[in-house]
């Protein structure tokens, strides 16, 4: 019986399943390595919004003028031209915030939906805000798109 097998294909039959078992070995590593590679992305990215979040609540620490003029339930203009343009600056840093939560969610996928909600809800609150909303109203054009539309849609809801 052993004299009449094909040693040449038995042979290429091994090869061919050596070379299967080594393919699925190197597709099962790789999708093992871009697993881990996302999970590292998403916290970068998750670790850079919220120094980002830092940063705004620094600067609010360092300029504490500026809190009550962006949050107070009461809208005061600022006294000055120069202090307005610090207010307007810093509620563009903010929505500029605001816009990559949207952006990273929306357009990557890097921010879970529980993520990204817990961070529209804040935006929601701000809102309530008269000189956030003031400054809404006058540059939401500057914004993206995807901004315009979560900010439209929280606001629908408030009404």
């Amino acid at each position: 019986m052993l004299a009449s097998l094909d040693w040449t294909a038995a042979g290429v039959i091994g090869a061919a399943a050596a070379a299967a078992f080594a393919a699925l070995i190197g597709v099962v590593t790789l999708w093992v390595q871009m697993r881990a590679l996302n999970r590292q992305l998403r916290s970068a990215n998750y670790q850079q919004i919220v120094t980002m979040f830092s940063d705004f609540s620094r600067l609010l620490v360092d300029s504490p003028e500026l809190e009550p003029a962006i949050y107070s339930r009461t809208y005061q203009p600022p006294a000055t031209e120069a202090f307005r343009h610090k207010v307007d600056w810093a509620i563009g840093i903010r929505f500029g915030w605001f816009e990559t939560v949207v952006i990273q969610r929306k357009h990557y996928g890097l921010l879970s939906r529980d993520v990204a909600e817990h961070w529209f809800g804040i935006l929601a609150k701000e809102l309530d805000s008269p000189a956030m909303r003031m400054h809404w109203d006058k540059s939401h054009d500057y914004y993206h798109p995807e901004l315009r539309a979560k900010v439209t849609d929280l606001l629908a809801r408030k009404a």
